[in-house]
Protein backbone atom coordinates (compact mmCIF):
# COMPACT_ATOMS: atom_id res chain seq x y z
CA UNK A 1 0.00 0.00 0.00
CA UNK A 2 2.99 2.54 0.86
CA UNK A 3 4.05 1.78 -3.07
CA UNK A 4 0.73 2.41 -4.50
CA UNK A 5 0.70 5.99 -1.91
CA UNK A 6 4.31 6.75 -3.02
CA UNK A 7 3.23 6.62 -7.02
CA UNK A 8 0.45 8.92 -6.60
CA UNK A 9 2.47 11.80 -4.86
CA UNK A 10 4.96 10.97 -7.64
CA UNK A 11 2.80 11.27 -10.68
CA UNK A 12 1.53 14.67 -10.00
CA UNK A 13 4.94 15.97 -9.82
CA UNK A 14 6.08 13.89 -13.26
CA UNK A 15 3.11 15.85 -15.45
CA UNK A 16 4.28 19.46 -14.71
CA UNK A 17 7.40 18.10 -14.89
CA UNK A 18 6.99 16.63 -18.66
CA UNK A 19 5.10 19.78 -19.36
CA UNK A 20 8.10 22.21 -18.48
CA UNK A 21 10.54 20.46 -20.41
CA UNK A 22 8.41 20.25 -23.29
CA UNK A 23 7.69 24.02 -22.98
CA UNK A 24 11.27 24.52 -22.67
CA UNK A 25 12.37 22.30 -26.00
CA UNK A 26 10.33 23.94 -27.95
CA UNK A 27 11.12 27.87 -26.70
CA UNK A 28 14.59 26.49 -27.32
CA UNK A 29 13.55 25.43 -31.17
CA UNK A 30 12.06 28.48 -32.16
CA UNK A 31 14.62 30.47 -30.89
CA UNK A 32 17.04 28.85 -33.24
CA UNK A 33 14.58 29.01 -36.12
CA UNK A 34 14.14 32.63 -35.56
CA UNK A 35 18.25 33.01 -35.40
CA UNK A 36 18.91 30.91 -37.78
CA UNK A 37 20.79 33.11 -40.25
CA UNK A 38 20.73 32.51 -44.45
CA UNK A 39 23.61 31.50 -46.01
CA UNK A 40 25.67 33.98 -47.81
CA UNK A 41 25.47 34.91 -51.27
CA UNK A 42 27.81 33.14 -53.54
CA UNK A 43 31.56 35.50 -54.44
CA UNK A 44 30.32 37.40 -57.94
CA UNK A 45 32.45 38.70 -60.30
CA UNK A 46 31.96 41.52 -62.51
CA UNK A 47 33.98 39.74 -65.52
CA UNK A 48 32.11 38.18 -68.39
CA UNK A 49 31.40 34.41 -68.32
CA UNK A 50 33.30 32.05 -69.93
CA UNK A 51 32.04 29.05 -71.02
CA UNK A 52 29.42 27.71 -72.67
CA UNK A 53 26.84 29.45 -74.50
CA UNK A 54 23.52 29.59 -71.77
CA UNK A 55 19.57 30.61 -72.76
CA UNK A 56 16.89 30.03 -71.07
CA UNK A 57 13.66 28.27 -72.26
CA UNK A 58 10.41 29.76 -70.86
CA UNK A 59 7.66 27.50 -72.86
CA UNK A 60 6.87 25.73 -69.37
CA UNK A 61 5.29 26.68 -66.25
CA UNK A 62 9.15 27.21 -64.81
CA UNK A 63 12.14 28.04 -66.44
CA UNK A 64 14.40 25.63 -67.87
CA UNK A 65 18.05 26.69 -68.47
CA UNK A 66 19.81 25.21 -71.59
CA UNK A 67 23.70 25.09 -72.14
CA UNK A 68 24.95 24.48 -75.32
CA UNK A 69 28.30 22.81 -75.00
CA UNK A 70 30.79 22.06 -77.86
CA UNK A 71 31.16 18.81 -77.02
CA UNK A 72 29.98 15.80 -75.16
CA UNK A 73 31.66 15.45 -71.65
CA UNK A 74 30.89 19.14 -70.45
CA UNK A 75 28.86 18.72 -67.10
CA UNK A 76 26.08 21.12 -65.66
CA UNK A 77 25.26 21.89 -62.28
CA UNK A 78 22.33 24.10 -60.70
CA UNK A 79 24.44 25.45 -57.30
CA UNK A 80 21.47 26.74 -55.64
CA UNK A 81 17.81 29.36 -56.62
CA UNK A 82 18.16 32.15 -54.13
CA UNK A 83 15.09 34.25 -53.51
CA UNK A 84 14.11 37.49 -53.94
CA UNK A 85 11.19 40.02 -53.87
CA UNK A 86 9.66 38.72 -57.53
CA UNK A 87 13.19 37.28 -58.56
CA UNK A 88 15.16 34.30 -58.15
CA UNK A 89 19.05 33.94 -59.11
CA UNK A 90 20.15 30.74 -60.07
CA UNK A 91 23.43 30.26 -59.72
CA UNK A 92 24.79 27.33 -62.21
CA UNK A 93 28.74 25.36 -62.46
CA UNK A 94 29.76 24.51 -65.88
CA UNK A 95 32.66 22.00 -65.28
CA UNK A 96 34.58 21.44 -68.55
CA UNK A 97 35.34 17.74 -69.87
CA UNK A 98 38.00 15.47 -68.60
CA UNK A 99 41.31 16.10 -70.47
CA UNK A 100 42.10 12.24 -70.55
CA UNK A 101 39.02 11.61 -72.62
CA UNK A 102 38.46 12.41 -76.15
CA UNK A 103 35.22 13.51 -77.25
CA UNK A 104 33.89 14.68 -80.87
CA UNK A 105 32.94 17.54 -81.80
CA UNK A 106 29.38 17.28 -81.62
CA UNK A 107 27.64 20.01 -80.02
CA UNK A 108 25.44 19.06 -76.93
CA UNK A 109 22.50 20.54 -75.40
CA UNK A 110 21.69 19.93 -71.55
CA UNK A 111 18.41 21.12 -69.59
CA UNK A 112 18.68 22.20 -66.48
CA UNK A 113 14.67 22.69 -65.19
CA UNK A 114 14.31 25.27 -62.35
CA UNK A 115 11.84 26.11 -59.62
CA UNK A 116 11.67 29.17 -61.25
CA UNK A 117 8.29 30.16 -62.16
CA UNK A 118 8.31 31.93 -65.31
CA UNK A 119 6.39 35.25 -63.85
CA UNK A 120 9.33 36.04 -61.57
CA UNK A 121 12.68 37.99 -62.84
CA UNK A 122 15.22 35.54 -63.42
CA UNK A 123 19.13 36.52 -62.94
CA UNK A 124 21.66 33.11 -64.14
CA UNK A 125 25.04 33.86 -62.88
CA UNK A 126 27.48 31.23 -63.53
CA UNK A 127 31.07 30.21 -63.29
CA UNK A 128 33.46 27.21 -65.80
CA UNK A 129 35.58 25.27 -63.92
CA UNK A 130 38.18 22.41 -64.78
CA UNK A 131 37.25 19.22 -64.80
CA UNK A 132 37.07 17.61 -61.38
CA UNK A 133 34.87 16.68 -58.31
CA UNK A 134 32.18 19.33 -57.39
CA UNK A 135 32.94 20.04 -53.84
CA UNK A 136 36.10 21.17 -54.85
CA UNK A 137 35.11 23.53 -57.56
CA UNK A 138 35.92 26.76 -56.72
CA UNK A 139 35.55 30.78 -58.19
CA UNK A 140 33.37 33.42 -58.17
CA UNK A 141 29.91 33.64 -60.33
CA UNK A 142 29.40 35.67 -63.51
CA UNK A 143 26.62 37.57 -64.85
CA UNK A 144 25.31 35.42 -67.80
CA UNK A 145 21.90 36.87 -68.05
CA UNK A 146 18.47 37.87 -66.88
CA UNK A 147 15.17 37.85 -68.00
CA UNK A 148 12.01 39.71 -66.52
CA UNK A 149 9.20 37.89 -65.33
CA UNK A 150 6.26 37.64 -67.65
CA UNK A 151 2.87 38.05 -65.55
CA UNK A 152 0.06 35.42 -66.01
CA UNK A 153 -2.15 36.53 -68.75
CA UNK A 154 -6.13 36.90 -66.91
CA UNK A 155 -9.38 37.15 -68.72
CA UNK A 156 -8.41 35.06 -71.84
Amino acid sequence: MTATHTSSRSQPLARPRRALWCAALGVSLLVQIGCASRMAPPERTSHPYQGPPIRLDDSGESLCIVVSSPSPGWQVHLDRVEEGFQTRSVYLTVIRPGPDFNYPQTPVEQRVMTSVSKDLTAHVLGRCVPFGPLDRAKGPYAAVLSRAGSPEKSGD
